[in-house]
C-alpha cells in the first residue's frame, strides 16, 4: 500500500471515530436510562437566542449531551424570563428533542424558553434560557411610543451599569429593533451612551460604567428601516453605588426659585434709568439683580443639586414650576452645590437668549452657580436666581387687516421672547402630521397645518406662529421666523398652513425636531399670551 493511500485510510478511520463519538454525545441512539443525577442540562439550537419567528406556533429543538437517555423533556415557554407562567410549555413526545406548543402564541411578543430532561418523576437542571419574538415587525408607520419599566423614574440606582427596560403598547407588531437615549441633560445634547438594540429586544445595559452620584435621563424610540418613532417620556435615575451620596435620609431641605429680571431699555438714550435698571462699568444698561415685587418667575428650567463645594452637580435636578419655584428635600447636613445651566438641559428653549444677573453677572457659557452648607435639619430659602432677557422691551407687532382664509400669507411680525406674562389664557394645539419632509415629497408631506383654540378668546384680535427647528442629535437651534398670523376661525379658533422650505435655514438638519409657538396680540396690538414651546413634530430629510 502506497503512503499516501495510507494516509487516507488513517484520515477515514478518524472521521469515522469523531462521527461516532458526536452520535453518542450529541443525541445517537442511547440504551442506558439516565439516573436522576447524571442528567445534564440541554442545549437549545432553536431558535436561537434574539431571533424572530413567523409562526405562532414556532418549533423549538434542542440537544442533549451525555451517554444516558433522559425518558423526557420539559418545556417551558413564558412571556417573562422568571417564568412565572409556563402554561404554554409541556413535554416532549418520549426522549424527542423538539416540541410545539398546542397554544398559539400571540403576534408581536416576547417570549422565552428552556428545557431540562426528565428521569422518571425526576426533573434534571434546566438549560440557559433564551428568547425569541414573534412576527410580524412593525414598518416605520406603526410605530408607537414605548413605555419605561425600570428603573422608576427617579430612583436610586447601585449598579454602575444598570439595565434599562421598557415595553412596547403597539398590539400585532413589534420594532425591529430601538433606540435608546442616556445622557446626563435632558436634552440629551451628549449621545456618547446612547444607541441601538439592534434587535426587538426590550432591555438595554449601557456599555461603559456610569459615574457615582449622578443624575441620569433617559427615553426609548422604536426603529424601523432607519427612522425612529415616537420618544417615550423622558425619566431619570441617581446612580449611588456607595451610600455616600443619598439624597434622601436627612430632614434639610433647600428652595428658591428662577426669577424674570425686569429691565425695560427704551429706544436711544433714556434721561434716568428705567425701573430695575442699573448702569454697568463697560457701558450699558442691565437688570439690578435684585427680586423686587411684581418680577414673575420662569418655568421650565432645570436646577441641579450637587453634593459638596461647585461646580458638584449629579445628586438631583429639579424643573421650576409654574412659579419659577425649585426645592429639594430630604437633605443631610453637608455643603451642597446649586447650579443652573442656560445653555444646557433643555434651558436654551426657555432662557436664550439673555443672561444672569443674579447671585453673580454671568453672559458667558458657564452655569450660575451657589454653594450653601445646610445643618442637620435646616431648611434654607431665598435660593433664587436672576435672568434678563435680551429683548425687552417687547416688540409691538405691527397692525395689519385681520386675516382671512383666503387672504394669502400675512404679513411677518418680530421674533418672540420668552418673556413670562401673565396668567389666564390657555391654547389646545392641533397639527395635521407628526412628521414633515424637506427636500422631496417622496418620503411624505412637506407641509404642516397648526389650528390652536385660544381661551378666553373676547380680548383675542390676532394669534401669531413662530417656528425654528432643533436638531435631535446636537440640540443644536436655528432662528425662529419673523411669525405669521394665523387665519381666524369660529369659536376662537385660529389656523394656517406652513410649508417646510418657508422656515428659516430648513436645510440646516437632517434629523430634527420643529419647534413652534403661539402669541396672541389684543385689538391694541399688545402681547397678551403667550403659549408654550411645543417640540412634537419631527422634521426630516428626504432622500428618496
Amino acid at each position: 500500500m502506497s503512503p499516501q493511500l495510507l494516509r487516507r485510510y488513517t484520515l477515514l478511520a478518524g472521521l469515522m471515530v469523531i462521527s461516532l463519538v458526536l452520535t453518542s454525545c450529541l443525541g445517537g441512539t442511547r440504551t442506558t436510562t439516565c439516573s436522576p443525577e447524571s442528567l445534564n442540562p440541554p442545549l437549545l439550537m432553536s431558535p436561537m437566542d434574539f431571533s424572530v419567528v413567523s409562526e405562532l406556533a414556532p418549533g423549538l429543538s434542542w440537544t442533549y449531551t451525555g451517554t444516558c437517555a433522559p425518558s423526557s423533556y420539559r418545556v417551558d415557554i413564558a412571556s417573562d424570563s422568571s417564568f412565572a407562567d409556563t402554561s404554554l410549555g409541556g413535554s416532549s413526545a418520549g426522549a424527542a428533542t423538539s416540541f410545539t406548543s398546542s397554544t398559539p402564541l400571540t403576534p408581536g411578543q416576547e417570549y422565552w424558553w428552556r428545557v431540562a430532561a426528565v428521569s422518571g418523576s425526576n426533573t434534571g437542571p434546566y438549560s440557559s434560557p433564551m428568547r425569541f419574538y414573534t412576527g410580524p415587525l412593525c414598518d416605520a408607520a406603526a410605530l408607537t411610543a414605548p413605555g419605561l419599566d425600570s428603573p422608576a423614574d427617579g430612583a436610586p440606582v447601585t449598579e454602575n451599569r444598570p439595565t434599562l427596560q421598557w415595553s412596547y403598547p403597539g398590539a400585532g407588531c413589534l420594532p425591529p429593533s430601538y433606540r435608546v437615549d442616556l445622557a446626563t441633560d435632558a436634552s440629551f445634547a451628549d449621545t456618547s451612551l446612547s444607541g441601538g438594540t439592534g434587535n426587538p429586544s426590550m432591555r438595554r445595559t449601557p456599555g461603559s460604567d456610569l459615574a457615582d452620584c449622578t443624575t441620569y435621563f433617559w427615553r426609548v424610540a422604536g426603529s424601523a428601516n432607519s427612522n425612529l418613532g415616537p420618544y417615550s417620556a423622558t425619566r431619570s435615575f441617581n446612580t449611588n453605588f456607595t451610600g455616600a451620596c443619598a439624597v434622601a435620609g436627612g430632614t434639610g431641605s433647600i428652595a428658591g426659585l428662577v426669577w424674570h429680571d425686569m429691565c425695560a431699555v427704551p429706544e436711544g438714550t433714556p434721561a434716568s434709568l428705567p425701573p430695575g435698571c442699573i448702569a454697568l462699568l463697560g457701558g450699558g444698561i442691565a437688570a439690578n439683580g435684585i427680586f423686587e415685587p411684581g418680577e414673575p418667575g420662569i418655568s421650565g428650567v432645570t436646577v441641579k443639586l450637587g453634593a459638596g463645594a461647585c461646580p458638584a452637580s449629579g445628586l438631583a435636578s429639579a424643573v421650576t414650576g409654574a412659579d419659577g419655584g425649585f426645592s429639594f428635600g430630604g437633605l443631610n447636613a453637608g455643603a451642597y452645590c446649586i447650579s443652573s445651566n442656560a445653555q444646557t438641559d433643555g434651558n436654551d428653549a426657555v432662557l436664550i437668549p439673555g443672561s444672569w444677573t443674579a447671585p453673580v453677572r454671568n453672559s458667558g457659557p458657564d452655569p450660575e452657580i451657589v454653594e450653601l452648607t445646610l445643618a442637620d435639619g435646616e431648611a434654607q430659602s431665598g435660593v433664587n436666581l436672576g435672568w434678563d432677557f435680551q429683548f425687552l422691551p417687547e416688540p409691538v407687532i405691527a397692525a395689519t387687516p385681520s386675516p382671512t382664509a383666503t387672504s394669502g400669507t400675512p404679513a411677518p411680525t418680530p421674533e418672540p421672547t420668552k418673556t413670562p406674562l401673565p396668567g389666564g389664557y390657555s391654547f389646545v394645539p392641533d397639527i395635521s402630521d407628526s412628521k414633515v419632509w424637506w427636500f422631496s415629497e417622496n418620503c411624505g408631506t412637506m407641509v404642516e397645518t397648526f389650528r390652536v383654540a385660544v381661551t378666553p378668546a373676547q380680548e383675542v384680535k390676532s394669534v401669531v406662529l413662530f417656528v425654528r427647528l432643533r436638531d435631535r442629535i446636537t440640540g443644536n437651534v436655528t432662528r425662529w421666523n419673523r411669525g405669521i398670523a394665523m387665519n381666524p376661525l369660529t369659536g376662537g379658533y385660529y389656523y394656517i398652513s406652513v410649508y417646510t422650505h418657508d422656515i428659516p435655514t430648513y436645510t440646516a438638519f437632517d434629523d430634527a425636531l420643529l419647534n413652534y409657538q403661539f402669541v396672541a396680540t389684543d385689538r391694541a396690538d399688545n402681547v397678551i399670551a403667550r403659549s408654550p414651546v411645543y417640540f412634537n413634530i419631527n422634521y426630516l430629510r428626504c432622500t428618496k
